[in-house]
């Protein structure tokens, strides 16, 4: 029951302890690597590991097919945090990237994001700006808005992947669009100075409103110094 383990499932009376799941999961990856690997009716082969989560997990948790792969992969990334911030279990950075992997290669987006940024940032390990970018754009294309916007600064600034304002002005307005109010206010900011696009005011104004909606504190005081500046130049008139 390791994502039980992972997570602390008080139902199947089991409390939180990462060192059991970590360890039930790598006796599972074992036993997994040992079955054969059926063929199905397209001829194509699915890994032993989706065989045997489909076969075995959706029995032990009582739960639909899907639940019980996303249960197993979150608890991968859940395993993978806590090696790398000690967490009830050793602090291990490789042990901590190795299973953030795992699960990010499976689709967890949080599991991809967060190697994104802690590449970015080094943070519990060593910077890398080019890996970064590898896990920020796989994340960025499962819609986190967060590393959509991180990935922007990076071809904007040119640091782990070649200068490029075009796509710069994509990942950007790719996370506007998914909500992120920086994001929001520094596609403002592009369209307002005619930054890697053609300069729109208005359209500056709309992004930074959409921004200003959610509190963000420098699309408010661009509006407050906009509309002071139309105000001024009005009495003057």
């Amino acid at each position: 029951m390791a994502p039980a383990y992972a997570s602390g499932f008080e139902e199947f009376g089991v409390e939180r302890n990462i060192a059991k799941a970590a360890f039930a999961l790598t006796k599972l990856d074992q036993v997994m690597a040992s079955l054969p690997t059926p063929t199905l009716a397209d001829g194509s082969c699915p890994s032993v590991q989706d065989v045997y989560l489909r076969n075995r997990f959706i029995e032990l948790m009582h739960m639909p097919e899907n639940s019980a792969s996303e249960v197993v992969t979150k608890a991968r990334g859940q395993i993978g945090l806590a090696y790398l911030k000690g967490d009830g279990i050793p602090k291990n950075t490789t042990e901590g990237v190795r299973w953030l992997e795992q699960a990010a290669n499976k689709g967890d987006v949080n599991a991809t994001a967060f190697l994104g940024i802690i590449y970015y940032t080094g943070e519990d390990v060593r910077k890398d700006l080019a890996k970064a970018a590898h896990w920020l754009e796989k994340a960025a294309r499962q819609n986190d808005s967060f590393a959509a916007f991180t990935l922007a600064e990076l071809y904007y600034r040119g640091e782990g992947v070649k200068k490029d304002l075009r796509m710069a002005v994509y990942w950007v307005s790719k996370a506007a669009n998914l909500g992120n109010s920086d994001a929001q206010f520094q596609l403002g900011e592009l369209y307002y100075n005619g930054n890697g696009v053609a300069v729109d005011r208005a359209e500056a104004v709309r992004w930074w409103q959409k921004a200003a909606d959610q509190g963000n504190e420098d699309a408010i005081a661009n509006l407050r110094l906009l509309r002071g500046n139309n105000q001024s130049n009005r009495r003057r008139r």
